[in-house]
């Protein structure tokens, strides 16, 4: 479809209402914090300064003339961005590893939450389902509100 019938399509889509706290935990305790979401949502929902902390790891999309667009993936992997592969390289480039927080909903999640130290999965999609039928230890969650109240004990227990 032409790009701008996807862009009519996502203008009602809404961040978590509770994203925004998150990402305020992170910011007050220097947690990085990094996203692969579609970034047009993140610019109708989300301050500058909330848009300015994320660091964003997916695929591009590039508009042409033509008003279609073209899939620009991150990498050459199966799914076109191995998200286990962009945890390694961050967690490497700190001198001490730092512990990994992962949030998936799908099965494109799958190799990354082998690589997470505390993993959370929406509950009842397909990571979620995943998890349970391999017996993957994971917190289930329905909304950012869990995942801001869990960061903050994970925190206090390090």
């Amino acid at each position: 479809m032409p790009w701008y019938q996807a862009v009519e399509l996502l203008k009602d889509c809404r961040v978590d209402p509770y994203l925004p706290s998150v990402i305020a935990w992170c910011i007050q305790h220097n947690v990085p914090m990094g996203v692969n979401l579609i970034q047009l949502v993140f610019k109708r929902n989300l301050t500058e300064q909330e848009r300015g902390y994320l660091e964003v790891f997916s695929n591009t999309a590039e508009i042409q003339e033509n008003g279609q667009w073209r899939i620009t993936f991150r990498d050459d992997s199966e799914l076109g961005h191995d998200k286990a592969a962009t945890i390694e390289s961050v967690r490497n480039r700190y001198a001490s590893k730092p512990k990994v927080v992962f949030l998936g909903d799908g099965v494109s999640d799958i190799a990354s939450a082998k690589k997470a130290d505390y993993l959370f999965a929406r509950r009842g999609l397909d990571l979620d389902v995943w998890c349970n039928q391999n017996n993957v230890p994971h917190e289930s969650f329905d909304d950012f509100s869990f995942i801001a109240k869990r960061l903050e004990e994970i925190n206090n227990s390090l």
